[in-house]
């Protein structure tokens, strides 16, 4: 049977779209993913192509692609991991990247459009009311106005392309790269060749190449590895907090219970009249 390796996999990811040699099929994503011209992104450098077996078994390591344009800075990252603090983390890594566009001298007036794009496999209460792709900015409820656009922050659910009800012959550019991207099997990827889509057929030769590169499959196993031996640890470092926290929430339990009833004596003798020395030596005898 023939390798394949999914494309969704963060360092297979940022392995093909941070190549040089693929710089068209970046292009052409995130033009479709920001629904803007290619024209618009022709320019676009990468600042963080570099990607080691080092980065693979760190599970906690950023293998985002950092890249600017004219008049953009833009992150892009795929994330498999859910957490409770993904918005968060967003944000900081929102700030970090504006905080860097302006170099010394530059007035904040040349602060650059800075963008965040992320494209999840999980499912994140946040999005439960949207479709598959959300776009959030700086925004005023109240006036209906827009405080800037230099601030952008977009999502792409891959888990709601299921949701899609119409053949793959009608979707959309944005659609096709998201199908790709959650492609599962060979299968999936010959059926997105049937289209006749001049960037689509490239992109699946770039998968099937890194799924037939040994070098792409070591760095897939690395992450796969890291990441359940990751998974292990956080589960059983619960088990053992559930275990922990049994004991402790029993002695805990006493003293919150032994703290409200002093609370409950000293607001009494407060509404009985006593000054508030009249209680506290109480307390000291």
């Amino acid at each position: 049977m023939d390798e394949f390796i999914k494309p969704k996999i963060d360092v297979v990811f940022k392995k093909m779209f941070a190549d040089k040699n693929n710089k068209g099929l970046l292009i052409d994503l995130l033009a479709s993913l920001m629904d803007i011209d290619k024209n618009d992104v022709r320019d676009v450098t990468v600042l963080n192509p570099e990607i080691t077996p080092d980065m693979a078994r760190e599970k906690f390591s950023r293998l985002d692609i950092l890249m600017t344009t004219k008049d953009r800075s833009i992150d892009l990252e795929m994330q498999t991991t859910d957490s409770n603090d993904f918005v968060d983390k967003e944000l900081v890594y929102w700030a970090k990247m504006c905080a860097q566009d302006l170099n010394k001298g530059q007035s904040y007036g040349e602060l650059r459009q800075n963008i965040s794009i992320s494209i999840l496999d999980f499912d994140h209460d946040k999005f439960k009311h949207t479709d598959y792709a959300s776009l959030y900015t700086l925004y005023d409820e109240k006036h209906n106005q827009r405080l800037t656009n230099k601030c952008a922050f977009f999502f792409f659910e891959l888990h709601k392309l299921r949701n899609l009800n119409k053949d793959i012959s009608q979707f959309s550019q944005k659609e096709l790269w998201l199908k790709l991207i959650n492609s599962e099997s060979k299968e999936e990827l010959d059926m997105l060749k049937k289209i006749n889509n001049s960037v689509m057929n490239e992109a699946v030769g770039v998968v099937n190449s890194m799924s037939s590169d040994p070098a792409v499959r070591e760095l897939a196993r690395i992450r796969y590895f890291a990441e359940h031996e990751e998974a292990s640890r956080l589960q059983d470092a619960i088990k053992q907090g559930k275990a922990e926290g049994k004991a402790e929430g029993r002695a805990e339990g006493r003293a919150e219970g032994r703290a409200e009833e002093r609370a409950d004596i000293i607001a009494k003798m407060r509404d009985s009249g006593m000054t508030e020395e009249q209680i506290s030596a109480i307390l000291k005898s």
